[in-house]
């Protein structure tokens, strides 16, 4: 399970389990059939979500998975695959200008997580390399698309650009990739929501991208939820 979405459903254990004992909620076991609405129904558990990842760029690229491998995109080619319904990983794109050490922009999901909801985002926190955005389809809930839509390479502050031979900048990387340091990577005694706080280069990322994660406790707006759906990613969706 993706550490981040992990984070979040522990606090919504919590919230219910303090909830419970104040309303006398029932346990979420029994609970499930009474919450949805007269005349309707909860969504039903599927045993597969299908995936399709598109290629928008002018460019090609390779997309990767991190359970699934990898596959060639040339632009506008497209593939599909199913993953199992309790499926946590990632997906991202890898140019072949891209250096090995992951500045990569992520998309992240833990499928069926929390009472049969989907948790997923677009993460800035290792860096950005490629526009990306995340549709979710045939979902129950509110099912919002995150997407990183700029090229952040454009603006990137000079003390995160990572430059190909040629002196252009091809990836913007992110203050813990690059410092490298407890505070800007929330972690040992910093990886406390309380204490780790966005730094001036969280909150460019969060300025170009406001619906990306930009470091690592952003998540009040940058992790989103969907029940029972299926999901089309796309690099460089305002192409």
């Amino acid at each position: 399970m993706n550490a981040r979405h992990q984070h979040i459903i522990v606090l919504c254990l919590i919230i219910y389990h303090v909830s419970g004992q104040l309303f006398n909620f029932p346990p979420l076991s029994s609970s499930l059939p009474s919450i949805a609405a007269p005349g309707t129904s909860l969504p039903v558990a599927r045993a597969h979500r299908n995936f399709i990842v598109l290629n928008n760029c002018t460019f090609g690229l390779t997309a990767y998975n991190s359970k699934m491998g990898q596959k060639w995109l040339n632009s506008g080619e497209s593939m599909a695959y199913q993953v199992p319904k309790e499926w946590s990983g990632r997906i991202w794109a890898q140019r072949k200008e891209d250096p090995d050490i992951p500045l990569y922009t992520l998309a992240e999901w833990t499928l069926d997580a929390y009472m049969g909801m989907d948790f997923y985002d677009v993460s800035l926190v290792d860096g950005f390399n490629v526009p990306m955005s995340i549709i979710p389809t045939k979902g129950k809930g509110a099912c919002l698309s995150p997407s990183c839509s700029e090229d952040v390479t454009e603006d990137c502050p000079s003390d995160l650009a990572y430059h190909d031979d040629h002196g252009r900048v091809i990836a913007c990387q992110s203050a813990c990739s690059k410092f490298s340091t407890d505070g800007f990577c929330c972690r040992n005694e910093w990886n406390d929501p309380l204490k780790c706080k966005a730094s001036v280069y969280a909150d460019f990322f969060k300025r170009k991208c406001p619906t990306a994660y930009s470091y690592a406790y952003n998540d009040n707006t940058s992790t989103f939820t969907c029940t029972a759906a299926d999901y089309k990613i796309v690099f460089c969706p305002s192409n």
